[in-house]
């Protein structure tokens, strides 16, 4: 394991069981935050419904970067899932950029979570570290941190790395 990688816990023990068939509530599908907060227990959603919930969020601790999302399935897993779906936050609803069964595909291949592979973030180092550095990466640059969120800069991490197309 590098040990550079840590995980940001908290305090609460959140266990969620969501009901397979929950939409994305209406009050959600308009709103779009100016920042990408992931906030632990909070909902994830595929572009057509309830995938999880977010357990941890996966840190690099030296560069202050958050890395990946470890979300806590409908069915009892966690897996750690990449940034690269995340679409965009609401309140504590994180949205992908992919439908479930997309999602279905990603975890598929996707890791299961193990407490063992990941040490405990050192908040403090962690926010010294994220203030202190160029990031090549902006978008997941660690700006807040709180005892249940972590927040990165403004904008959303799919419309960030995006760019400009040369195909258009």
């Amino acid at each position: 394991m590098d040990m550079d990688r840590a995980v940001v816990t908290h305090r609460r023990n959140v266990q969620a069981t969501p009901r397979p068939d929950e939409a994305v509530p209406s009050e959600l599908l308009q709103r779009r935050d100016d920042i990408v907060r992931y906030t632990r227990g909070g909902p994830v959603y595929a572009t057509d419904g309830l995938v999880g919930h977010i357990r941890n969020v996966v840190v690099e601790e030296a560069a202050g970067t958050v890395a990946e999302l470890i979300v806590n399935l409908r069915d009892g897993r966690d897996v750690v899932l990449p940034l690269d779906f995340v679409d965009h936050t609401a309140g504590s609803a994180l949205f992908l950029a992919a439908s479930r069964l997309q999602f279905g595909e990603v975890v598929a291949r996707a890791p299961e979570f193990t407490k063992r592979g990941f040490l405990k973030a050192n908040l403090k180092k962690l926010l010294t570290a994220s203030s202190g550095l160029e990031h090549k990466e902006p978008r997941r640059a660690v700006s807040r941190i709180g005892e249940d969120f972590v927040e990165t800069p403004a904008g959303t991490p799919a419309r960030r790395s995006a760019g400009p197309s040369s195909d258009e």
